[in-house]
């Protein structure tokens, strides 16, 4: 976190963790959404193999992405999902203040 802070040079250390420490976390199995993996492999896998299955979660759930990754900023896969940058996301939460 202390480097990502650095990067985005707008978020105090302690306000990202705070952040972070409210969002909640859960571990899906594969198994759960399987049925998107094929068309996350089409969209990302010939790029990067190890964000399939990321992707292939967010189309399943319908859900955006936060990732510095470049691939997931393609026209292909916006069209199908949001993605968005750490400092994208701490730009959001600051106006929701």
């Amino acid at each position: 976190m202390p480097s990502v802070c650095e990067k985005i040079k707008r978020i105090p250390l302690i306000d990202a963790e705070l952040i972070l420490n409210t969002l909640p976390s859960v571990i899906i199995e594969r198994n759960h959404y399987q049925s998107k993996i094929e068309a996350a492999y089409k969209l990302i896998g010939e790029k990067d193999k190890k964000d399939v299955d990321l992707l292939a979660l967010a189309l399943y759930e319908n859900i955006p992405i936060w990732s510095e990754d470049s691939h997931f900023k393609s026209k292909e896969i916006k069209q199908k999902i949001p993605c968005y940058t750490t400092s994208e996301l701490f730009y959001l939460w600051e106006k929701m203040q």
